[in-house]
């Protein structure tokens, strides 16, 4: 069983690819949003994969947010048939979406989100599912040096992590400097603890995409 089939047969949420419409919008597929019960109004969180010829789902081009299904009445004409979301343009950005561009998309009500009792424990304590900022920590920024991958992906040490007590899927605030620039910009902590550059913000860190190179790293509670 594949993950569509899990999602799908246990009606937690609606998985689907899809097409990005102008002013960043698309809607969910009606069939996984009946399954999931997804309507107007409801507050969802949204998973995105950017998909290319050969990857279906890349998690190394992956983000997610949380937001609320619009109205039907602010469907532009040719829009699909089901629930309709806007995505947030920090994440299009990100992602180097334009209009037209095809992903996938994992859809789950807010309400069905595992909670601290039910769902599995990431870390030791329930802390860690309290929000960022919320959560107990040694210290609000930590820096450390890192090897930025040819990916633009750079791993948030384990002595940064247990000083913010973050971890994975928890966004944070980086600060990358590289030999010809610094950026800095809300990311999300990935799989493996990684955190990905877009290929703009490689080159403003002078470190150009497809290349490795030693770099700064600040992370901060947001």
């Amino acid at each position: 069983m594949d993950l569509r089939d899990r999602i799908f047969g246990s009606k937690v949420g609606a998985i689907c690819d899809t097409v990005l419409q102008e002013n960043n919008l698309f809607t969910i597929n009606v069939i996984g949003a009946n399954n999931a019960q997804i309507n107007q109004g409801d507050e969802v969180r949204i998973r995105i994969f950017k998909t290319d010829d050969s990857v279906a789902f890349n998690n190394r081009k992956s983000k997610a947010f949380t937001t609320t299904v619009l109205p039907d009445s602010m469907k532009p004409e040719g829009v699909g048939d089901g629930p309709l979301v806007m995505v947030n343009n920090n994440i299009v950005t990100s992602l180097e979406l334009e209009e037209g561009d095809p992903f996938f998309y994992l859809a789950v009500p807010t309400d069905k989100l595992p909670s601290p009792s039910s769902g599995p424990v990431r870390k030791a304590t329930q802390d860690s599912k309290a929000a960022v900022q919320d959560r107990p920590r040694q210290t609000e920024e930590f820096a450390f040096d890192a090897r930025m991958a040819v990916s633009g992906q750079i791993t948030i040490k384990s002595p940064a992590r247990d000083a913010l007590n973050v971890g994975q899927y928890d966004e944070v605030e980086v600060e990358v400097q590289g030999p010809e620039g610094s950026i800095t910009d809300i990311l999300e902590i990935g799989s493996g603890n990684r955190i990905s550059l877009s290929s703009d913000q490689q080159d403003a860190v002078g470190i150009p995409k497809d290349e490795k190179g030693d770099v700064s790293v600040v992370v901060r509670i947001p």
